[in-house]
């Protein structure tokens, strides 16, 4: 619960997700399965951000090559 509390965008994700509640009162040591999911739903994994990065580039490049056009 100390990592938890620690970091407040998981404790923002357990509250919206409360079965993992049970699952961790149970099963503590299933914290880093939670994390997992945590990271992949609220995008925020390295991938998620390079590919952020990635899209907001391309939409650049289009928009970039739309205006060398006029």
């Amino acid at each position: 619960m100390q990592y938890m509390y620690e970091n407040p965008m998981f404790l923002e994700y357990l509250r919206y997700n409360p079965r993992w509640y049970k699952i961790l009162h149970y099963d503590p040591s299933m914290i880093n399965q939670f994390i997992a999911e945590a990271k992949q739903n609220m995008k925020i994994r390295t991938v998620d951000k390079l590919e952020t990065i990635s899209n907001r580039l391309s939409l650049l490049s289009s928009l970039g090559s739309y205006f060398n056009k006029k």
